[in-house]
């Protein structure tokens, strides 16, 4: 493995340790009322997803041997073209309203 992947890989692991730590024990009553966790954990799922994408256009026999990384990337895409949307008025509610996402 080279250090381009681990450092990838290494991305990744600390945006879901973080994204888990910030997370703990919140509530979806929490996560809606509160922006700043939500940018947080946006902003962690989109570390998540580029670093996986990444990984996956470098090193795709790593990336291959990685459970997840695939939803990963997907969830990253979802949530982005969601984002860009909600912020153009196509939408109304939240994605955790919206979606269940909480």
């Amino acid at each position: 493995m080279t250090d381009r992947e681990r450092k990838l890989l290494g991305d990744i692991r600390d945006a879901a340790d973080e994204l888990l730590s910030f997370t703990r024990g919140k509530t979806e009553a929490d996560y809606l009322a509160d922006r700043g966790l939500r940018l947080l954990v946006e902003r962690l799922f989109l570390v998540i997803g580029q670093a996986a994408t990444r990984l996956r256009r470098e090193a795709p026999d790593t990336f291959a041997t990685v459970q997840h990384l695939r939803g990963a990337i997907a969830f990253r895409n979802f949530w982005f073209t969601f984002t860009m949307k909600s912020t153009t008025g196509l939408f109304g509610a939240s994605c955790a309203t919206t979606f269940r996402c909480f």
